[in-house]
């Protein structure tokens, strides 16, 4: 059984890291192949930060093991094993405090999708 947990948050395409590729909004700027190949390669990491700062309401740093499973199914759950998915809130006994860090969701992110260049 795979859980489904999508998503609500919808990705801000006028963030200032999509700027740095393509320039202010309504503007004329050309990508080439490169360029557009690194944007590919930080648009999950863009998304997972948007989606941690959309959970940390109050803006400690900290996301719930719940909001955490979210972010992970909707992002990588192609990735990962039903029995994976249900054991993402577990991840949170790991730190006092039951509760889990940006620098936690975005190592484990990058555990399943590392860089290859």
């Amino acid at each position: 059984m795979v859980l489904s947990c999508p998503l609500t948050v919808a990705f801000d395409y006028d963030c200032d890291w999509i700027k740095l590729y393509l320039g202010k909004r309504g503007g004329n700027h050309i990508v080439g192949f490169q360029e557009f190949a690194q944007l590919l390669k930080g648009f999950r990491g863009e998304r997972v930060r948007q989606a941690f700062r959309y959970f940390d309401t109050d803006n400690d740093g900290f996301i719930a093991p719940s909001e955490f499973q979210k972010i992970m199914v909707e992002i990588a759950g192609h990735k990962l094993s039903d029995s994976v998915i249900q054991r993402l809130p577990t991840l949170s006994l790991m730190t006092p405090g039951q509760r889990i860090s940006y620098s936690e969701v975005f190592a484990f992110h990058n555990s399943m999708f590392p860089c290859t260049s």
